[in-house]
């Protein structure tokens, strides 16, 4: 049977019907292949260095999506140990960081072991900073990069908002952090 298409054009059903499920196949197919497909991660290198980041004194403002995965390689071109931590709020950070240095130095604390050692000062930078940084399958508070180490880690940040990055490593600038120093960056999270 033919079916007659804008005047003279005949066209058979059955090819007609071919067509359109041809084209359903395509479709559906294309639809499952892009849901199937791992969501890209996005690439984000930053390099560590004193008392900065990418050459810079200070880091550069990344800008991220809420929920996605970023992957962040962080590379120690410095002369001393450098780490990689969020914080929600920077002046609540280095002043609750400083605080509490000062307080574990009056209670006999005179070195970077002891300071490092110390559960207070553990303490004092999870009270101000998120754990979003995910090394392997686990979420943790920072990444440690060793001199002359790059060190791959993934970045999820579910909640929009303005954050920093600061390096929370004293080694080099004790009784001070290196955010001290001005090693810290901003970090916008768009919904």
């Amino acid at each position: 049977m033919a079916i007659t298409l804008r005047g003279d054009v005949k066209v058979n059903r059955n090819v007609l019907l071919a067509a359109v499920a041809i084209i359903v196949v395509a479709i559906a197919g294309t639809a499952i292949y892009v849901m199937a497909s791992p969501p890209k991660v996005k690439e984000i290198r930053l390099e560590l260095q004193e008392f900065g980041y990418n050459g810079a004194k200070s880091g550069p403002t990344l800008t991220i999506k809420a929920g996605e995965t970023y992957r962040l390689t962080l590379v120690n071109k410095g002369a001393i140990d450098h780490e990689f931590r969020l914080a929600k709020d920077k002046e609540a950070f280095l002043s609750d960081t400083k605080s509490a240095i000062a307080k574990l130095q009056s209670q006999g604390i005179k070195d970077v072991a002891g300071l490092e050692a110390a559960s207070a000062f553990k303490e004092s930078r999870r009270l101000t900073g998120i754990q979003a940084v995910k090394i392997g399958q686990e979420f943790d508070w920072d990444a440690d990069v060793d001199v002359g180490e790059t060190k791959t880690v993934e970045l999820v940040i579910n909640t929009p908002g303005t954050y920093w990055y600061v390096c929370g490593e004293p080694d080099g600038t004790f009784p001070l952090l290196h955010a001290h120093q001005g090693m810290v960056g901003q970090l916008v999270v768009q919904p």
